[in-house]
C-alpha cells in the first residue's frame, strides 16, 4: 500500500518538476523534427500519468487488490 502511493507521488513530483523547468519551451518547437530536452520527459510522464489513472477506478482497483492478496479465480471454461 504504502509503496504504490509512494510511485505515484514520485510520479506526479517528477512530472511537476519537469513542468516547472520546461515550462517556456513546452510550446515553442523549433526548425528541427526532434523535441526538446524538456519536452520529451513531460510527454513521457504525462502519457504515464493517463495510462494509471484508469487503475484507479473502483472495479479496477478492486479486481487488483485482490489478485495482488493471491486470490484465484477460475479460467472461463466451456
Amino acid at each position: 500500500m504504502i509503496q504504490s502511493r509512494l510511485g505515484w507521488f514520485c510520479l506526479i513530483l517528477a512530472t511537476l518538476h519537469c513542468a516547472a523547468n520546461g515550462y517556456g519551451k513546452l510550446l515553442k518547437f523549433h526548425d528541427c523534427f526532434f523535441l526538446g530536452t524538456e519536452q520529451l520527459p513531460l510527454i513521457f510522464s504525462g502519457l504515464t500519468l493517463a495510462l494509471k489513472v484508469p487503475l484507479l477506478l473502483p472495479c479496477v482497483d478492486a479486481r487488483l487488490t485482490r489478485i495482488r492478496e493471491g486470490r484465484q479465480y477460475r479460467a472461463f471454461c466451456c
